[in-house]
């Protein structure tokens, strides 16, 4: 896509996207990046209690998950997100 200029455009996006990072340094990066790709629907979840509740009423296309934390607890909740997660 080209603007009046003849400049490549990035078009919007109708995909929803949830990032889950407790580095919210991080996670801002991801961020920034989708919206400069098109991506508007951008959710930072950077508190993992009721994760499972918080993914499922966001109902994102795409899940981009930080397994970089070892704590069993964290596991668990990513193993029920992936369950439940229909696509």
């Amino acid at each position: 896509m080209q603007n009046s200029r003849g400049d490549a455009v990035m078009s919007k996006s109708s995909i929803s996207v949830a990032i889950i990072d407790a580095n919210r340094l991080r996670a801002a990066v991801l961020y920034e990046g989708l919206h400069a790709a098109g991506i508007e629907a951008v959710e930072i979840i950077s508190e993992t209690h009721n994760l499972l509740w918080r993914i499922k009423a966001l109902d994102p296309d795409v899940v981009i998950i930080d397994l970089g934390n070892p704590r069993r607890d964290v596991v668990e909740q990513m193993f029920q997100v992936s369950r439940a997660v229909a696509r």
